[in-house]
């Protein structure tokens, strides 16, 4: 079942969280945009040398720290610690209470090769 744009439930965006080669964190990225400067460096993460290019927008280094055990820190991979980091921003910058565990929240997530 398809329902029409006229009966749709609206939606509110009410937190922000970004992780980019700007920095970590949305005001940073937000500051990397406004500034009218790339991001695109070379970079280091891997060996560029079979490639065609050594250029990309690499993710500074210096991930936030997690609330978690350490064996579950160190299994998250630079992927997680991005889609982490981000989440966490966002629903810290949203304000909600999610103690109970029945807010009615949702997150969506976007990435691009990692």
């Amino acid at each position: 079942m398809t329902e029409d744009a006229g009966s749709s439930l609206p939606v509110a965006i009410t937190g922000l969280g970004a992780v980019s080669g700007f920095g970590w964190g949305a005001s940073s990225l937000w500051q990397g945009l406004s500034s009218g400067k790339t991001a695109i460096t070379e970079f280091d993460v891997f060996d560029a040398s079979p490639h065609r290019t050594n250029l990309a927008s690499q993710v500074p280094a210096g991930a936030p720290s997690f609330d978690l055990k350490p064996a579950e820190n160190s299994r998250l991979s630079r992927a997680d610690q991005f889609g982490l980091a981000a989440s966490l921003e966002a629903l810290r910058h949203a304000d909600l209470d999610l103690s109970s565990g029945r807010a009615r929240t949702g997150v969506f997530f976007g990435s691009s090769t990692s």
